[in-house]
C-alpha cells in the first residue's frame, strides 16, 4: 500500500488526550478577571486549538479582561499556565492507537515530527517525560506559528510538502497544511463536531490505522 514519505503529528489531541487540561488552565489563569473572561477564554481555546498561547494570552487580556497585556503580565501568566499543565499533560492518556501508528511509521522508516503550538522547551520536556525521547526526528514548538513550523520541518527533513501527511485536530492545523500543500487528516474526539471543511478525512482514533491507511483516506495516491 502506498504511503507518505514523512508523518507529522500535532501533540495535544493527536498524540495525547490533553486538550481538557489546557482548556481548564486557560480559564484558571484569568480567574482574577471574573467568570465571564474565564468562560470566553475556554470557548476560544476549544475553537482555536493549535494557536500558540503566546498569541492567546495577550488576546484574552485585551479582549476579555480589558487590560493591557504588558510583557511582565504576559510572562507571569505564561509561567502560571505552564506550572498548571505540564504534570497533567504528561499524565494524560495517549490517544488510542497512536503508539502503534508511531511504531508502524518507524518500522516503515518514515521520518516523524511533532508540530505543536506548545512552547519549544516545554514540548521537549513533555516528550521526554512521556517516554518518547528519540522517537521523533524533529520536535517543533512555539513561539513560531504552525505555518512557519511546517515549512521549517519540510526544509529540515528534506521532504516535499506533497509527500508529507500531517495529522491535526484544529482548523489552525488544517489551514497552514492547505496553504503549504501538505495532505491533512483531522483527528476528532468521539462526539466532537468537525471544525474542518466538508470532505476533510477525519478519524476518532488510530486503532487499526497506519500511515498508509491515513494517506489513502486523505485521498493521496503517490508513493
Amino acid at each position: 500500500m502506498m504511503q507518505p514519505r514523512a508523518l507529522f503529528l500535532d501533540f495535544d489531541g493527536v498524540i495525547n488526550e490533553s486538550l481538557d487540561v489546557k482548556t481548564r488552565a486557560f480559564g484558571e489563569i484569568l480567574a482574577p478577571w471574573g467568570e465571564a473572561a474565564m468562560a470566553r477564554a475556554r470557548e476560544h481555546h476549544v475553537a482555536n486549538g493549535g494557536m500558540s498561547r503566546y498569541k492567546k494570552i495577550p488576546l484574552y487580556l485585551r479582549e476579555y479582561c480589558g487590560v493591557e497585556p504588558t510583557d511582565d503580565l504576559v510572562a507571569r501568566l505564561l509561567d502560571e499556565f505552564a506550572d498548571k499543565v505540564i504534570d497533567e499533560v504528561v499524565a494524560s492518556p495517549f490517544v488510542p492507537g497512536v503508539l502503534d501508528l508511531i511504531r508502524g511509521a518507524q518500522t516503515a522508516a518514515l521520518p516523524l515530527a511533532i508540530v505543536s503550538g506548545t512552547p519549544q522547551g516545554e514540548m521537549d520536556l513533555i516528550v521526554a517525560r512521556c517516554g518518547l525521547d528519540g522517537v521523533f526526528a524533529r520536535v517543533y514548538g512555539s513561539p513560531r506559528d504552525k505555518h512557519e513550523l511546517l515549512a521549517l520541518a519540510c526544509l529540515e527533513l528534506a521532504v516535499a510538502p506533497e509527500d508529507i501527511l500531517f495529522v491535526g485536530d484544529s482548523i489552525n492545523d488544517w489551514q497552514p497544511a492547505q496553504d503549504l500543500g501538505i495532505p491533512f487528516v483531522g483527528r476528532l474526539r468521539p462526539g466532537e463536531e468537525s471544525p474542518f471543511p466538508a470532505g476533510t478525512f477525519c478519524v476518532h482514533d488510530f486503532v487499526s490505522e497506519t500511515a498508509a491507511t491515513l494517506w489513502a483516506g486523505a485521498g493521496q495516491r503517490n508513493t
